[in-house]
């Protein structure tokens, strides 16, 4: 950088050639001498020479400046300084010429040559007497105190010789720029090169300036330390003059605000994005002073045409159009604005006047603000646009209303539990059942927990109320969406049934519970079940009238048999033929075929009789055996072969066994009728077995019969269809019915010219909840 940066003029007024500096300093009272970079001494003043009570100054010119002290490694250090910072102080041991010693003080300062511009150091030192002593024992004390408070204010201070330009800096500034002695180049231009090079300009020529009009300058700039950190810094200079009023040298302050820089910035950033949040909502954001005038506002008021800013700052808020048009609003603002004055926050409806020129209510509230020593200094108001909320309150009311008037219209009785189990809301239905059956367990008033009185109810045995609780636990834990549960309860009205559903309400942890009335629907499903049971027994009526015949032959020869053995033991006895053996073998064969004949009729009697409709645990093998006791004669009869593949192991189901014995009845009787006009030698074969799984037990009827036609398939289970010419249709229609409601299935599978298959699938006993 160049030199021109400090005028020529000013940097080299006062400085005065060789030749006749001689005569000048001896002139001055106080002893000086002047050495150059290595500590060889150049010249020494008369008062130098008479102090250390020499006769002149040639032995010491050319000399070790060392020889003059007690302390050399202090003088080394006194030089160091010097030449590093520019200026260097401290208290020395003098050696007089007569071997003694006395203290003087020694002020080294920085020079350069006037004629090679080499670096020289100037010596000026004073003799310590008491009072200096003592004056210097609180200089120094001063000093140590002004350090003190620098490095607490992080200011240090800073000297430029503007006759040399030697540039001083306190230790304190070292650490701010983060040079070290070594690296300190002590001249104006030094500190330039290590200001911001945007800043430069602005920094030098505020310093110009002050020097061309002597006066202070402040300039706040950034600095690149050597360690590449950017640092912001502020600076103050004092220009000091001579007598003829020209800039001699320049003392300054400078202190680190890096941190109050980035806050400052931080706070404006901070203050811009708060600026422009508020202004951006479309509310009313206002700050008032304590006589209720606006000092601010947020600009969402202004982006209508009714007012602008410089309209409305420094009015009273109710003078303003938005609050202006009604007398009882401009009181009503005027009153919250001297209660916030008393301390209190307030919050409440009015209506503002908008662009339209139409009143829409706001939400207004006023809030104190305080300083940090708990006085109001403001009072911030808000108020916000709440007609679209007000709108949506009346259509929510009107949507409750209507829902509420919904529900109390239904026949269900329908209730809401909370998280836990507590009825939260019920309708109308649910209130007067719940009055009319206090006693029974499922009924509890809004406010009671419904999930206790179910699980209460449940650990006395009612397994209803068991299922109830566990399913409003599932849903509440979130395991499952809905549930249904059957029950009854015995009211003033007799036994009634409901049906109670439990579904997840939209949006939060709670349950809705409906029970229906379904006693009309039991009642009739009761009905149907009878009329069932009437139409399965008169089908098996006529079953037992077809088979007649049959059955008299399967009969008739047991009984014909039983009668000859008994004419022949009566005449035997007679005559004397027959021995004890021979009468004793007699009558075990008459009591077998006895006993056969009551076979046929018992099971001829079960199957006819009018059975009671409940399900037994029964073997399916033996359902088989017990129906081919009276079914096996009628296959003979017709010359019809039939084979059994039953299987080794039990096959377990819950059924009516008289009703599952009118469906293989049903099956075998519809085998032998297809077998009847085939040319082909008839077989039947029944099969029993458990399917893989062990779910499910399945029997089948086969017959090689003409099969049926795919036609004859489609109608095959339809109520009164029949391909038999005194048929009426209902054989397979009852057996589906039956099978069904073992919760079970029957299919059939046919082939023209291959046969017929009926296919029965019935759970097995293991599988079947029993309520």
């Amino acid at each position: 950088m160049s030199r021109e940066t400090i005028p020529a003029g000013t940097r080299t007024s006062r400085l005065l050639p060789e030749d006749i500096r001689s005569p000048v300093l001896d002139c001055s009272p106080h002893p000086m001498l002047i050495v150059d970079g290595r500590g060889n001494i150049e010249y020494a003043n008369t008062a130098l020479i008479r102090t250390w009570g020499l006769h002149d100054a040639s032995h010491l010119v050319g000399g070790d400046v060392h020889r003059l002290w007690k302390q050399t490694d202090t003088v080394d250090r006194l030089l160091e300084s010097a030449m590093t910072s520019g200026l260097a102080t401290n208290v020395l041991d003098a050696c007089h010429s007569l071997g003694t010693t006395f203290p003087v003080e020694i002020i080294a300062r920085r020079l350069k040559s006037w004629q090679n511009g080499s670096v020289q150091i100037a010596f000026f030192v004073t003799c310590v007497t008491p009072e200096i002593s003592q004056l210097q024992q609180e200089l120094s004390e001063s000093k140590r105190r002004l350090e003190e408070s620098q490095e607490i204010a992080k200011i240090g201070n800073w000297e430029l010789d503007l006759q040399q330009n030697i540039l001083t800096w306190s230790d304190r500034v070292f650490d701010i720029f983060e040079v070290t002695p070594v690296q300190f180049g002590g001249t104006y231009e030094y500190f330039l090169d290590l200001v911001f090079p945007e800043d430069r300009d602005l920094v030098n020529s505020s310093f110009l300036d002050s020097l061309d009009k002597t006066r202070y300058y402040e300039v706040t700039h950034r600095i690149h330390t050597p360690t590449g950190k950017l640092k912001w810094v502020n600076e103050r200079c004092k220009v000091f003059i001579d007598c003829d009023g020209q800039p001699i040298r320049c003392l300054g302050t400078v202190r680190d605000v890096t941190a109050q820089v980035e806050t400052q910035r931080a706070l404006q950033i901070a203050n811009s994005q708060l600026r422009s949040i508020i202004d951006s909502h479309n509310g009313f954001v206002g700050l008032l002073d304590l006589e209720g005038r606006l000092i601010e506002i947020n600009a969402s008021p202004f982006k209508s045409n009714i007012a602008n800013r410089s309209e409305v700052l420094g009015r009273a808020l109710w003078e303003t159009q938005w609050f202006s048009h009604h007398d009882s609003n401009q009181r009503k603002i005027k009153s919250a604005i001297q209660q916030v004055l008393g301390g209190r926050s307030l919050r409440f409806e009015t209506t503002i006047c908008n662009q339209a020129n139409e009143l829409v209510t706001h939400d207004i509230s006023f809030e104190p603000l305080l300083d940090i020593e708990g006085n109001i200094i403001n009072i911030a108001t808000y108020a916000v646009d709440i007609s679209q909320r007000k709108q949506a309150e009346v259509l929510l009311r009107e949507s409750e209303c209507f829902t509420r008037s919904t529900l109390d219209a239904l026949s269900a009785e329908i209730a809401v539990l909370d998280e836990t189990g507590i009825i939260s809301h019920a309708n109308r239905a649910w209130t007067e059942f719940t009055i009319a059956c206090c006693t029974y367990w499922h009924t509890a008033p809004k406010g009671a927990n419904y999930l206790e009185l179910c699980r209460k109810a449940g650990a006395i045995g009612i397994k209803a109320a068991s299922r109830l609780a566990q399913g409003i636990d599932d849903i509440l834990e979130g395991r499952c969406t809905e549930f249904s549960v059957e029950h009854c309860c015995q009211t003033a009205n007799g036994q009634q049934w409901f049906l109670s559903r439990g579904t997840r309400y939209p949006g939060g942890r709670r349950v809705v519970i409906v029970h229906a009335d379904i006693t009309s629907v039991k009642l009739a499903e009761l009905q149907m079940e009878e009329l069932r049971n009437q139409l399965v027994h008169a089908s098996r009526v006529a079953t037992m009238g077809e088979m007649a015949a049959g059955i008299a032959h399967e009969l008739n020869q047991p009984l014909a048999a039983i009668r000859l053995y008994s004419e022949g033991g009566v005449e035997g006895i007679s005559k004397g033929t027959l021995n004890g053996p021979e009468l004793s073998a007699m009558l075990d064969k008459i009591a077998g075929l006895a006993t056969r004949c009551g076979q046929v009729i018992r099971g001829l009697r079960e199957f006819a009789m009018r059975e009671e409709p409940r399900h037994v645990i029964i073997d399916v093998r033996d359902m088989i055996h017990e129906v081919l006791q009276f079914m096996g004669h009628e296959c003979k009869c017709s010359g019809v072969n039939y084979s059994l593949d039953l299987g080794s192991n039990t096959q377990l189901v819950s059924a009516n066994p008289i009703q599952l014995q009118q469906v293989l009845v049903n099956l075998i009787r519809n085998a032998i009728e297809a077998l009847a006009d085939h040319t082909r030698l008839g077989r039947i074969e029944i099969c029993s077995q458990s399917t893989e799984d062990d779910r499910n037990i399945t029997i089948s009827v086969y017959d090689n019969g003409p099969g049926m036609s795919s036609e004859t398939m489609s109608h095959l289970f339809d109520p009164f269809f029949t391909t038999k010419p005194s048929g009426l249709g209902m054989g397979l229609k009852i057996s589906q019915t039956i099978v069904r409601a073992h919760g079970g299935t029957i299919h059939c599978n046919s082939e023209p010219q291959i046969g017929t298959t009926f296919t029965i699938q019935l759970p097995m006993a293991s599988n079947v909840t029993n309520e």
